[in-house]
């Protein structure tokens, strides 16, 4: 189900890409040691879950479930050190935004179509939703996009499309010259691009994925905040010679936060008046509800209840966890018990698959234990590191793919508590985009590095010699 046209492609970028650099003895980025040392702890978590005692479910192999969880890692790693091994970032992005341009395109039709035609879909949209999708199902006043279903349109989004135009809006960087519409300053394609993903991303009502781009439009205020207030109170401070600058910073800032929490606000409200699930949140905020309460009112209590499981599993296997995709097997006996009055358990009566944490992070701490959760986070810290050092480079291409790194690195701590599983490429993509931009920038200042250093230095012909002494 996850992004199935995507794994053949993938397949032949792997061999026809990555195996010849392989072959040719060249190394990789040295940012995928992490990932790769993981991959190693995880099998090791899988393999000696073995020796402990699993509670059986239904006809589930522990040996099939066991290789369906390398797998998927084996997608995801497939994805990432493809893209980590690019080397014309720039032209990438041209078929990147390509592909952005039919994402949109669709999405649009979607929502259009919803509520032009009355809330209903033409049958021509079903047909080729079906041909797209492994589910083939268009979702009542959500778009859907190219993906299974609007969730997945919202992660799409945050992990891969809409970082990547945000960071070009913000540094200026486009894969095309930039063209002027109406004697406007000239505007990229990306800066076009951009606003159109957030209108798709909104109808798509995905709620963490929409919490995850507010993180990174936080980041991109708080920017653009720092060197508004410092120019000004410069300012300010050049007028009014006789005050102190920290007042006028200090007042500036003031300022800032409370358009920025009277705007989260406004936006928070009018979102909370259009998504359906949505409309009981503030009274029962206000009524003090339980958190078991309010996630089961608001339409991801199944999803806490499963986080609760997951953890449960993590407490009684801390360090090696219980092998990838075995947290299932546990489920009947950790849910907790208002956990079998939800829908989502009851599945696991009619249907033979596992149920699963509905968590990245959850999940990567029940299934490998505290040694792959702690491996997972230090690659995470160090691609974040990478980010910073980027975003600090004079080189426009460098800054623009530090921005991103650091944009998708934000929105993956919320996007992790929406979804469990390594097979989607999205966030892979950008994470590998980043170890590329990382390894390529890294061996551009070692090669000018080493040019300097072989450089003879300059000896000035006008100084005479100094004389001989007697």
């Amino acid at each position: 189900m996850i992004a199935p046209p995507a794994l053949p492609l993938a397949a032949i970028l792997f061999a026809m890409g990555l195996m010849p650099i392989l072959l040719r003895k060249r190394k990789l980025p040295r940012l995928t040691l992490p990932l790769l040392t993981f991959t190693l702890a995880a099998l090791t978590s899988t393999l000696l879950a073995f020796f402990i005692p699993i509670p059986p479910f239904k006809e589930a192999s522990r040996v099939g479930v066991a290789l369906t969880g390398f797998f998927t890692l084996g997608c995801g790693l497939c994805f990432y050190l493809v893209s980590a091994t690019l080397s014309d970032l720039q032209w990438n992005l041209r078929w990147f935004n390509a592909g952005g341009i039919l994402l949109l395109l669709w999405s649009l039709a979607q929502i259009l179509a919803w509520n032009i035609c009355h809330d209903t879909y033409p049958d021509w949209m079903w047909q080729v939703q079906r041909f797209i999708s492994a589910s083939g199902v268009l979702y009542n006043w959500r778009a859907t996009g190219l993906a299974y279903e609007p969730s997945w349109l919202g992660h799409q989004l945050t992990m891969l499309y809409l970082p990547i135009w945000l960071a070009c809006t913000q540094t200026g960087l486009s894969a095309y010259p930039k063209r002027k519409l109406f004697h406007l300053p000239a505007i990229s394609l990306e800066n076009l691009l951009l606003p159109v993903g957030l209108i798709v991303l909104y109808f798509s009502y995905a709620r963490g994925s929409l919490v995850a781009f507010g993180m990174m439009a936080a980041i991109v205020a708080l920017s653009l905040g720092q060197r508004g207030v410092n120019a000004l109170s410069r300012k300010l401070s050049q007028r009014f010679p006789n005050q102190r600058p920290a007042v006028f910073r200090f007042g500036l800032w003031g300022i800032l936060i409370f358009l920025a929490m009277l705007t989260a606000l406004v936006g928070v409200s009018f979102y909370l008046q259009n998504d359906l699930r949505m409309q009981d949140a503030l009274p029962m905020l206000l009524q003090k509800a339980s958190f078991n309460d309010l996630a089961h009112k608001l339409f991801f209590g199944e999803r806490a209840i499963f986080w609760q499981a997951g953890l449960d599993i993590f407490s009684q296997h801390p360090i090696f966890g219980v092998g990838l995709g075995n947290a299932g097997f546990f489920f009947p006996q950790v849910l907790p018990p208002i956990g079998w009055t939800m829908a989502e358990p009851h599945k696991m009566y009619i249907s033979n698959e596992l149920p699963n944490t509905l968590s990245l992070w959850i999940r990567l701490l029940s299934e490998t234990g505290t040694l792959g959760f702690g491996l997972f986070i230090s690659w995470l810290y160090l691609l974040f590191l990478a980010a910073q050092r980027l975003r600090r480079s004079n080189q426009l291409v460098w800054r623009t793919f530090g921005w991103v790194g650091l944009f998708v690195l934000i929105g993956l701590l919320m996007e992790g508590f929406s979804l469990d599983t390594f097979a989607l490429p999205y966030y892979w993509l950008s994470l590998g985009w980043l170890t590329a931009a990382s390894d390529m920038y890294d061996s551009s200042r070692t090669r000018a590095l080493a040019a300097d250093s072989a450089t003879p230095p300059v000896e000035n012909e006008a100084t005479p010699e100094a004389p001989a002494r007697e």
